[in-house]
């Protein structure tokens, strides 16, 4: 199985202190950026990312209507342009 083969380097971990996100926050993104979240569900990462970083130009991509409506009436994420579809390569 692969699991094991990922088991001790933060892959598929949730919480941001153990795989990596938060040194990618603090470290790699900087004031003013512009950064695509694909697949923004409900905005958790971006608004995380406009914690550290309020400057920070957000486009969120999320296909689900449901997560779309709750993306669309967050008031933190009112300066980000939040798209309602998919991208793919």
């Amino acid at each position: 199985e692969n699991s094991a083969l990922y088991q001790d380097d933060g892959y598929n971990e949730c919480d941001i202190e153990k795989n990596g996100e938060l040194e990618i926050l603090q470290n790699e993104i900087i004031d003013n950026n512009v950064i695509f979240d694909a697949g923004a569900n409900v905005g958790d990462w971006s608004r995380l990312v406009l914690q550290y970083h309020p400057t920070t130009k957000l486009h969120l991509f999320e296909p689900l209507p449901s997560c779309y409506q709750i993306l669309s009436k967050d008031k933190k994420l009112t300066s980000s342009k939040i798209n309602n579809i998919a991208i793919s390569p």
